[in-house]
């Protein structure tokens, strides 16, 4: 008689991957709840002074030094990425999830830009294409009115070109990191990440603090613990699987968004949204096979 074949177990590095991508959208989810009455650069001071202390207690447990090597190089990737963090936090609050979060998720074809410039790497002309498709994938999830008309529903630009330019600077905070990976340890990356943004984002959030009320306290704790969670997931999956697959399984947080989109706030993407959205995912996975990394 034929036997009914079990199926394999997922590798572990395929479920980390895929658990970083449920927590990052989490956290996406929670930023769009308080953002909705609690200022940006309020939520990028609270989120950094909780990873700041949690990164800062996982060194003292490692007995590692939260200085670093190269100081300069890890300044500038804090900068960066606080930067990128509050232009993505600013787009969440004004845009709807999945568009937001499919935009930001260009960030490797930049990556892929910006190592030719600095690290002088070589790259194929499939990641001009890429880039190329993934512009029109934008176009198609912001659908400007000079292209599809005032009755197209088109994004608020100012919240579009946020986003969009967060996917620039994480494209480069990523070149940085991997410039990084030989002086430092990715915990250490996480701290200055965290403590350069309560230095940048203080003056503003300090400036115009908003008491959160005790629902909006909890929202704020969960962009803290479902992101130091999806990092030590991240960490883990990368450490177990090669680069290409993770970033494959990575963008599930792509469909988590348009589902936390659809469940919590009833924004069904329509047509034009869910094309741009497998544009620019298609392009990035093409480009990702292609370089094999």
């Amino acid at each position: 008689m034929p036997t009914l074949a079990l199926p394999r177990r997922l590798p572990l590095g395929l479920v980390y991957i895929a658990g970083s991508a449920l927590f990052f959208s989490l956290m996406s989810l929670c930023v769009k709840l308080v953002g909705a009455r609690v200022p940006t650069m309020e939520v990028v001071f609270v989120r950094s002074v909780l990873m700041t202390a949690a990164t800062w207690g996982l060194l003292r447990r490692e007995g590692r030094s939260a200085l670093g090597v190269d100081r300069p190089l890890l300044f500038a990737r804090g900068a960066i990425g606080v930067a990128a963090l509050s232009l993505f936090y600013f787009a969440l609050s004004r845009m709807p999830l999945g568009d937001a979060t499919a935009i930001f998720y260009m960030t490797p074809i930049w990556t892929a830009l910006i190592a030719v410039v600095v690290l002088k790497e070589r790259t194929a002309r499939l990641v001009f294409a890429g880039m190329a498709v993934s512009l029109v994938g934008v176009a198609l999830i912001g659908k400007p009115t000079f292209l599809f008309g005032g009755a197209a529903g088109a994004l608020a630009p100012l919240a579009v070109a946020a986003v969009f330019t967060a996917s620039v600077l994480s494209g480069s905070v990523y070149v940085l990191v991997r410039k990084l990976r030989v002086t430092d340890a990715p915990l250490v990356i996480i701290f200055w990440l965290s403590a350069v943004g309560i230095v940048g984002a203080a003056p503003f959030a300090l400036g115009g603090w908003v008491l959160p009320t005790p629902v909006e306290w909890l929202y704020l704790l969960g962009v803290g613990v479902t992101t130091l969670i999806a990092q030590i997931f991240l960490t883990k999956g990368l450490h177990l699987e090669q680069a290409g697959r993770a970033m494959s399984i990575g963008y599930l947080q792509v469909v988590f968004a348009f589902v936390w989109g659809a469940l919590v706030f009833g924004t069904l993407p329509d047509w034009w949204s869910l094309m741009g959205a497998v544009a620019i995912v298609g392009s990035v996975l093409l480009i990702a096979r292609q370089r094999r990394v």
